[in-house]
């Protein structure tokens, strides 16, 4: 089979329907205009007219190509998000001339585009060739016979799906996003990401363009339309299977004598070839795989494998690409304590998950770039993570993005894109395009080894609208959750786990159940501001649950017009999170005001970054703190969310737009660390516990003990520990009767050189209830690419700035009374800028 680029360097214009020279009329004389990208144009040819036409990329979108020619300001910063509404209401038309190789004029020859948003009409040499809806499956035409040699005209029409959708009815359709906007975007109408219509953290920005490679591939025999590699290994771990099918565009000959190569690390392994009408599958059997294991729990072991498909020695297709073997069980055995466990076991080894959710990295799908996803999977792994959960509002990530994964051992948990709404799935012809977009997403990701799991939507059982198979009204996507994606799930990736939504519970209890299935903890976050209550949920897997906080200084600073640097400027709140204002459970401000008893509208920006990140660093810590402190009785700790798409004043992240560190980064971090010492509080006093999430026995000095605020403290306790590999142990037990008044348990583990590997303490208190010294006085020293900062009193949450940039190795981190905190830092000049002690009580 043989290729040819069409990607580079294109030409756009646009129209409104009435400016910009429209050549779209009725179907028939007195017949009315439709919603199908408004009928026919008359004559395809009359559009082109050179100065009416700009420079465009493909791969690429519109507002991209209209900011590099100047037409539009930089959508990202200041308000001007709101100035491009404009561009999702227009038709844009790109236009490619290109000449086509003699031998594509006369073989088995296709038009492949990977990727359109969204409606598009095709046109090849004046006449329409096809036409697609769908951003999330390419788009595949058959133009055998249609090709010059020379100057062949390819115009594609777009529109951003407003059309597509506009006689469309949403009323009997619910959604959790349900707002006047609802009834413009009908967002659960568009096989396209649901955050682009706005959510909460999102702003509304309709990509429309040709975001995908477009390629002319041609054959003699059949041409392969989409090339498929998934594995499974035995239970026992002693064998694995390879199978690669190949999809045709036309049957190969009755008489073909078909054959393969198949190579793994240079090594050929025999291979079983099956022919079917439209596919041939090629199995290879592999004896004692290396395997691929997660982060922390072993070798991402991956194997260079190099195949190709020959017919009647013609080489039809040949590829590289790198695969993993691992086995995945997710044990939902009984619980002895009632419901049931849901732990991952990843090559017979229990897996604690960590991470966070991850949503699509910018608000335009087609800026993703390869340092963009190498960053974002890089800092996950800083912060410790192992897994992100590829949330159902967005997108089926590029194909680079789960290369990262495998290299650097994320877990994935993966999401058919419905979020938060019914779909339309009694549409027959929407019910066709949503089995053809997820058997055409199996297919393409079945053999990345980090992926684990396939879910059928985020939170639809959640809201009310949807139960278990078997009830008596069930909302009409139900079938295609429950019975189409598991029925397509046994062909085309029957290896995985999966189950119809998140959370789920498989016993048809509840869906938020928190003795069975998966969890969304929001009892904190939306409604209640006292993240305390983590402390008391009991959650077999929690997969979403998170506090909202301020991001990066740099970040704020981008979002804001000039005259607006303050909180709740009209850019402030364009950037803000929706929720801000949705209920005073929610806030942030309310946040700050609930625990450090301070209005932040009244502090200057940076005090007001530094307050809002502090509350949020403390809400995620304790989350992760609580569930890990009951590893394997629950076996997660992932929340919302990882990542922002664009620059938002305040979110729910730990990295910015700009991939920049939040104010609770590092607190996340320390609190994912391998080994992490844990407070938990009984009736008695104060449990001792110590995780360890590594492999191997770890000897440690464990020292626990109270203290006061003003750095009174009671006689310390020290041990030399064992905590076994994969544990998470109790060691000590502080009783309630040595904590006097306002004193704070703490513990810390040394490793034998002295050094702190963790440090914790436990607050029952509200900060501002603590009486904390106003004004602390705190030491510093400084050697060798470390500086270290003691102070006699407790302060909490010190910092050492506000950028999230590479210059800060550690940040927001406590002071314990006379304990030495040493970061590793090449920046002699870092000290601590802001405390909790200066900012309580101010208002």
């Amino acid at each position: 089979m043989m290729k040819q680029s069409l990607n580079g360097i294109w030409k756009i214009r646009w129209t409104d329907g009435q400016r910009g020279g429209s050549p779209h009329y009725a179907k028939e004389p007195g017949q009315p205009l439709d919603a199908d990208l408004l009928g026919q144009p008359k004559d395809i040819s009359d559009l082109y007219d050179p100065i009416k036409w700009i420079d465009a990329s493909v791969p690429g979108e519109v507002h991209l190509d209209l900011l590099k020619a100047g037409l539009i300001d930089d959508p990202y910063k200041g308000t001007n998000v709101l100035k491009c509404r404009w561009v999702e209401e227009f038709v844009w038309y790109y236009r490619k001339v290109f000449d086509a190789p003699q031998a594509a004029c006369s073989a088995n020859t296709v038009i492949r585009f990977m990727g359109l948003d969204y409606g598009a009409v095709i046109y090849l040499n004046g006449r329409e060739i096809a036409r697609h809806a769908n951003a999330f499956r390419p788009l595949l035409v058959d133009v055998t016979g249609k090709l010059s040699d020379k100057g062949n005209v390819l115009v594609v029409a777009l529109e951003s799906g407003l059309y597509s959708i506009s006689e469309k009815r949403v009323s009997h359709l619910y959604s959790a996003t349900m707002g006047v906007d609802n009834l413009l975007h009908k967002r659960m109408w568009l096989r396209k990401p649901q955050s682009s219509t706005a959510w909460d953290w999102s702003p509304r920005l309709l990509n429309v363009g040709v975001f995908g490679n477009v390629e002319l591939l041609w054959d003699d025999i059949t041409v392969v339309e989409q090339t498929q590699v998934r594995s499974s290994t035995s239970p026992d771990l002693k064998s694995a299977e390879l199978e690669i099918r190949f999809f045709l565009s036309v049957p190969l000959p009755a008489d073909s004598n078909v054959s393969a190569k198949v190579s793994l690390n240079g090594i050929e392994f025999p291979a079983e070839v099956k022919t079917d009408e439209d596919k041939v599958s090629v199995t290879i059997s592999v004896d004692s795989p290396k395997l691929w294991f997660p982060a922390g729990y072993g070798e991402h072991y991956l194997y260079d494998l190099i195949y190709s498909l020959e017919c009647n020695g013609h080489i039809i297709d040949t590829d590289k690409r790198r695969i993993g073997f691992r086995h995945v069980h997710v044990d939902q055995s009984p619980h002895p304590e009632g419901g049931n466990y849901f732990i991952l076991n990843v090559n017979g080894v229990p897996v604690f998950a960590k991470g966070a959710n991850l949503v699509p990295a910018d608000m335009i799908i087609a800026a993703i770039d390869d340092d963009r996803y190498d960053k974002l999977t890089d800092l996950a792994l800083e912060a410790n993570f192992n897994m992100l959960r590829v949330w159902g509002g967005g997108v089926y990530e590029d194909d680079r993005f789960y290369r990262f994964c495998d290299e650097k051992g994320l877990l994935v948990w993966q999401e058919f894109i419905s979020a938060c709404a019914t779909l339309p799935y009694t549409d027959q012809d929407f019910r066709d395009e949503v089995h053809i977009e997820a058997r055409y997403q199996m297919r393409r990701l079945s053999g990345y080894p980090s992926l684990i799991v396939w879910c059928g939507n985020n939170e639809v059982d959640v809201q009310g609208i949807q139960r278990f198979k078997g009830y008596p009204d069930l909302p009409e996507d139900s079938r295609l959750y429950y019975e189409a994606l598991p029925e397509i799930l046994k062909d085309e990736d029957p290896e995985k786990y999966y189950q119809p939504s998140s959370p789920y519970s498989f016993d048809g209890s509840y869906a938020d159940n928190e003795l069975v299935g998966d969890q969304h903890p929001w009892a904190v976050g939306f409604d209640n501001k006292d993240h305390r209550l983590y402390r008391n949920m009991k959650c077999r897997f929690p997969n979403e649950g998170g506090v909202l906080g301020s991001t990066s200084l740099d970040n704020i600073e981008d979002c804001l017009e000039p005259g607006q640097r303050y909180l709740h400027s009209f850019s402030w709140d364009i950037h803000d999170n929706m929720l801000e204002g949705w209920k005073p459970g929610t806030s942030s401000d309310a946040n700050v005001l609930f625990w450090l008893d301070s209005d932040v509208r009244k502090l200057a920006l940076e005090e007001a970054v530094y307050a809002l990140g502090a509350v949020q660093a403390d809400g995620l810590t304790t989350y992760i703190d609580h569930f890990r402190s009951r590893k394997f009785d629950t076996s997660a700790a992932i929340f919302w969310m990882y990542n922002d798409c664009w620059p938002a004043t305040i979110s729910w992240t730990i990295v910015d737009h700009k991939l920049r560190r939040t104010p609770s980064f590092y607190p996340v971090k320390r609190a994912f660390e391998y080994v992490r010492v844990l407070l938990t509080q009984t009736s008695e006093g104060f449990d001792i516990l110590v995780n360890n999430d590594s492999l191997t026995d770890v000897y440690l000095t464990l020292i626990t003990g109270f203290f006061s605020c003003d750095g009174a403290k009671t006689p310390e306790r020290e041990s030399v520990i064992n905590i076994p590999a994969n544990s998470c142990v109790k060691y000590d037990h502080l009783p309630q009767d040595l904590c006097e008044k306002n004193m704070i348990p703490y513990a810390l583990l040394r490793d034998a050189d002295g050094k702190i590997l963790s440090q914790n303490r436990f607050i029952s208190a509200r900060f501002y209830e603590l009486p904390l010294v106003k004004e602390p006085v705190i030491r510093r020293e400084t050697g060798d690419g470390w500086v270290a900062f003691t102070s006699d009193v407790f302060v909490p949450y010190a910092c050492v700035g506000l950028r999230g940039d590479d210059r800060d190795t550690d940040n927001f981190f406590d002071l314990l009374p006379g304990i030495p905190y040493r970061i590793e830092t090449a920046e002699k000049e870092t000290d601590i800028v802001y405390t909790l002690n200066g900012i309580i009580g101010r208002k």
